[in-house]
């Protein structure tokens, strides 16, 4: 129980008080325009209180580590994914503001918005009107958190699929 306390006490002093690195990396992000909030916020609801005040501080700190997309329109996993010589890359989002946006480098796993594949995993079909076929469990069963799940989210799911 010690060895929890001590851990989230070190979680958020490092969130509190962040290196001279992340203080950096957040100035460029801020800097860039390319980070959403509100998507962020939309997408990871269950984000505690503290870490909802500055979500461009849970990005640096803990989401892109996770591999959560800072926007809709960027993808952590899919961008090293696409560009192999980024192997050792640690912070996909940051060489994406300073040199992969310039570069025009794949920054979502599928080539066109309508494909349907993103990072390999098929993002569910689409029944008539656009909308998306509820999704069903191995029984055939409607998926149970259809109707719960925020639009925003489902939006999120449905667009980048690897997110």
């Amino acid at each position: 129980m010690l060895q929890t306390v001590q851990r989230k006490v070190s979680t958020v002093l490092r969130y509190l008080f962040p290196t001279a690195a992340d203080r950096a990396y957040l100035a460029k992000i801020r800097g860039s325009g390319l980070f959403d909030r509100e998507f962020y916020l939309t997408s990871n609801v269950r984000l505690k209180w503290l870490f909802r005040i500055w979500p461009e501080r849970d990005y640096v700190q803990l989401g892109e580590r996770n591999g959560t997309c800072p926007n809709p329109g960027f993808s952590p996993r899919a961008y090293l994914f696409h560009n192999l010589d980024l192997a050792g890359e640690t912070r996909p989002f940051l060489h994406y503001i300073e040199t992969g946006r310039a570069e025009q480098r794949m920054v979502l796993a599928g080539p066109t918005p309508g494909s349907g594949w993103r990072m390999g995993i098929c993002t569910r079909a689409t029944a008539g009107g656009g909308q998306p076929a509820p999704r069903r469990s191995a029984a055939g069963t409607p998926w149970r958190g259809t109707a719960t799940r925020p639009a925003a989210l489902s939006r999120r799911v449905d667009l980048l699929g690897a997110c």
